[in-house]
């Protein structure tokens, strides 16, 4: 075989091998590439799907703590108005004409006198209107049921909007409208809710 010959044959196979290496990669780098867009597929949707469970647990945190603000906004809300309403019942009391407020005072230290010889302290302003003469006529009536009938007003007056303290000894019973209120709020406090808002809280 002539020298030319070979050197064509060498050529040949050359370039088939080279054709044969080329189709090879280009085969290798398709399967590269398509394993790369699949894998680029892949976490472009996991990341999709990650950002979006991070924008619903974002909105439900907002929704949530939102809500919260509501909620704490309107029970506010809520104790102001009751709030309210007992200061709109101390001022009934407080302003209530002297007869009026005479026959409150008249049923209230009825029921609260134990013995009838308890000592009663008034505010400077019901010292005025709560006279020896309705004493008196009170005494009659605790003695018509069996008491002492020797209640006296004490010389000290108490700093409270109204009502009285009742003592005998070292024993006092309060029973201003201050700690009767108090104490009427925290009873009922659940019931007016509901009466102001149509549920309970």
């Amino acid at each position: 075989m002539a020298l030319e010959d070979i050197l064509k044959k060498i050529k040949s196979e050359a370039e088939e091998e080279a054709e044969k290496i080329l189709s090879e990669a280009r085969v290798r780098a398709e399967e590269i590439l398509s394993n790369a867009r699949r894998e680029a597929e892949r976490l472009k949707e996991e990341l999709i799907a990650e950002a979006r469970r991070e924008a619903e647990e974002h909105k439900s945190r907002l929704i949530s703590m939102a809500s919260l603000d509501i909620r704490k906004e309107l029970l506010q809300e809520r104790q102001n108005l009751i709030d309210l309403v007992f200061q709109k019942a101390l001022q009934r009391l407080t302003e209530m004409g002297d007869d009026e407020y005479r026959e409150l005072i008249e049923r209230m230290l009825l029921s609260t006198v134990e013995t009838g010889e308890e000592e009663i302290i008034l505010n400077e302003r019901d010292k005025a209107r709560i006279t020896q003469g309705f004493i008196q006529m009170l005494n009659r009536k605790l003695e018509e049921r069996g008491k002492a009938g020797k209640l006296t007003i004490a010389e000290e007056t108490g700093d409270f909007s109204g009502g009285f303290i009742l003592r005998r000894g070292k024993m006092e019973i309060n029973s201003t409208f201050d700690a009767l209120l108090q104490a009427a709020r925290e009873e009922v406090g659940v019931e007016v809710s509901r009466l102001l808002f149509g549920e309970e809280g």
